[in-house]
């Protein structure tokens, strides 16, 4: 992170979740700190469950979507209060591109990204 400051001043960071790809076994509450004390801006991301129609394993289930979009919301919450990252960070969820024409997929997506922004909030 060093090498890279001050050309790059922010840097995405995989929280987690039920899709990511890799563990972060470097990833601490020690490391947030030295790098946002470097001048870095943090932009947490959270994979959680993908659309009904996309190919992955864990997927949001039509009638389930609120549930699960709440549910990641707190997941998310809780590990980034673990990594020091105070009330009020914005943590986004990383919903891969799913076909928005498949009007059932689309709109267990839209209530999936519902209920985790209100969960946030």
């Amino acid at each position: 992170m060093r090498a890279w400051y001050p050309e790059f001043t922010a840097a995405a960071v995989y929280l987690g979740g039920p899709e990511s790809a890799c563990a972060q076994p470097n990833l601490s509450a020690s490391w947030v700190r030295a790098v946002t004390g470097m001048g870095y801006a943090l932009m947490p991301v959270y994979v959680g469950p993908q659309a009904s129609c996309a190919g992955f394993s864990v997927r949001i289930r039509s009638g389930h979507a609120a549930a699960q979009g709440r549910a990641a919301a707190l997941a998310a919450i809780a590990r980034a209060q673990q990594l020091g990252m105070g009330r009020g960070t914005p943590i986004y969820d990383d919903l891969e591109a799913y076909d928005g024409r498949n009007s059932r997929c689309r709109t267990s997506a839209l209530a999936f990204v519902d209920a985790w922004t209100r969960a946030l909030h």
